[in-house]
């Protein structure tokens, strides 16, 4: 086991308004939010917050009602988002890329009060899904949902013009909200199941953004490039929290691409670039292709497994910052550990860093929780100020999620001899491989690692009648600059019998989940579709 103790007293905490509230009094003048042309300095901000505060309030929002977030990045997201917890309303972000479907299961799994969404975004009508919902609820369904709010003119009848709201000279009384009082439901992707919404509290999320950002270094005078939507846990809490917390500016890089994030970086003078890793390559790619005079000290990359390669790509002459720092978290756990860039060489390489203040890693044999020797791979359980509350509504959920107090993240890992913690895979993605466990990260980064063409592969278990199962390999490359039979040659010659692919694929890109990471289940899908003559009543059994 892995603790640290946690130096940031409970009272010292507070709630995120009040982070806000202590930003303003600190560095009012100072630029909270960059976006586009457009600053906005802490005051601004605090005072749109108060402004959207006030009108949401006469509309009756309050004490742990929940409030969806259906919007882009972008002043009017921080906004909303700091006036909801401020009513101590609860805030339950939602992706723009969710459609009808997804958007109803989250406003009728948490209960939302409230939809605050724009007519539309990036092309897309939202206005015409969120009709769908409003012929929903006249239906007699979705019966909590008593506002739909738009932030600017819509063409459904049944919304309210957020800037209409109320009279914004009307101001509200200000309540206390306890720091243990619920803050935000997140909902976790849905890569491996229905998404489920993880309740955080003020106190759990400050906390934790509290520690995370001074590990960062984060301060006055930092300024945060963030690609990431503020709508997931990377986006709010790296981003729009911790940003807050530690005064930072942040700078809204949303919607992405490689070309627009560096060339925002390059003007915008950007410190810390954040950046998930199917964006970090495409980011070092574009730099090498056209250089720019970038300022970045750090270059900060979390929500999916990152190679010993990219971590390489991403320092040095043909890179894009100074150092690079791999934060490992779940959206149950947000930033269980942070690998920081005056770490051990060896460690930069491959780990994910050691545990954060005031959080625990337990290296456990499976089912259980005994400890499991240095170097032994097991399942990764966690305890700390940064663990959830419980789902959503789901008791059931919840119960299975904690073993004894220690929420069980469904990843496997080891910590070594220097208490650096390594992730191995996700739970379910082992692989029985005639009696040996197999790995799908380890099998992918050596592929990845070994094999100059290969972008980025993922690592699938099929059935196979002879070992049970046997790893089959789907990797990304240019056109025309790989084969199948490349790849199996070259595992032939470099990996263990048991971690050899049997089946390759060389595609141009993967299933993903909306920020990027490989959508598993649709792969397996996928991987059906492609392998049509195995027997698929093997692995449903087993």
């Amino acid at each position: 086991m892995i603790a640290n103790s946690d130096p940031v007293a409970p009272e010292e905490t507070g709630t995120i308004p009040t982070v806000l509230a202590d930003s303003v009094r600190e560095n009012a003048s100072g630029t909270f939010l960059v976006d586009g042309p457009a600053r906005y300095s802490y005051a601004a901000v605090s005072a749109r917050a108060e402004e959207v505060r006030n009108r949401i309030a006469g509309l009756g929002i309050g004490t742990e009602d929940r409030v969806v977030l259906w919007l882009p990045n972008g002043v009017t997201w921080v906004a909303a988002f700091f006036a909801a917890l401020d009513l101590g309303a609860i805030v339950v972000p939602a992706g723009t890329r969710l459609r009808t479907a997804d958007l109803q299961h989250v406003l009728e799994d948490s209960g939302a009060r409230a939809l605050i969404f724009t007519p539309s975004c990036y092309g897309i009508d939202f206005d015409r899904m969120v009709a769908e919902i409003a012929e929903e609820r006249l239906a007699g369904g979705l019966p909590a949902l008593d506002h739909l709010i738009s932030t600017g003119p819509s063409a459904v009848s049944a919304a309210i013009p957020l800037e209409e709201s109320t009279d914004p000279a009307a101001p509200t009384e200000h309540r206390r909200v306890d720091p243990g009082a619920p803050a935000i439901a997140c909902y976790t992707s849905g890569t491996t199941g229905r998404p489920k919404g993880c309740l955080h509290t003020h106190r759990s999320l400050v906390r934790n953004g509290r520690v995370a950002a001074g590990l960062t270094g984060l301060g006055a005078g930092e300024r945060i490039a963030c690609p990431v939507p503020f709508a997931h846990v990377f986006g709010f809490h790296m981003g729009v929290l911790q940003a807050a917390i530690s005064g930072s500016t942040l700078i809204n890089a949303e919607p992405y691409s490689a070309e627009t994030y560096l060339d925002i970086c390059e003007a915008e003078e950007a410190t810390v670039a954040y950046a998930v890793p199917t964006m970090a390559r495409e980011i070092v790619t574009a730099q090498r292709l056209r250089p720019r005079r970038l300022t970045l000290r750090l270059a900060l990359v979390a929500g999916a497994p990152v190679s010993a390669r990219l971590r390489a790509s991403l320092t040095g002459a043909d890179g894009i910052a100074e150092g690079i720092s791999v934060v490992y978290g779940c959206t149950e756990a947000p930033t269980i550990s942070q690998l920081l860039p005056a770490d051990p060489p060896a460690e930069r390489a491959a780990s994910v860093g050691r545990p954060i203040l005031g959080v625990e890693v337990l290296i456990a044999r499976p089912t259980t929780t005994e400890r499991m020797a240095a170097g032994e791979t097991g399942e990764i359980l966690v305890r700390g100020h940064n663990t959830m509350d419980s789902y959503l509504s789901d008791p059931a959920a919840t119960a299975s999620k904690f073993r004894h107090g220690w929420l069980v993240t469904g990843d496997l890992g080891s910590v070594d001899a220097s208490d650096y913690l390594h992730f191995e895979a996700r739970t379910d993605d082992m692989m029985l491989v005639g009696g040996f466990n197999a790995y799908p990260r380890e099998i992918e980064s050596r592929l990845e690692e070994g094999i100059e063409e290969v972008d980025e592969a993922a690592v699938i278990g099929v059935p196979d009648d002879r070992l049970g199962q046997v790893p089959m390999a789907w990797v990304i490359a240019e056109p025309g600059a790989l084969e199948a039979d490349q790849v199996l040659g070259w595992a032939r010659e470099n990996l263990p019998s048991y971690k050899r692919p049997r089946h390759v694929r060389v595609v141009e890109d993967l299933p993903r989940a909306p920020l990027g990471k490989v959508a598993r289940a649709q792969l397996a899908e996928r991987t059906r579709r492609a392998l049509p003559g195995l027997d698929w009543r093997r692995a449903s059994d087993g």
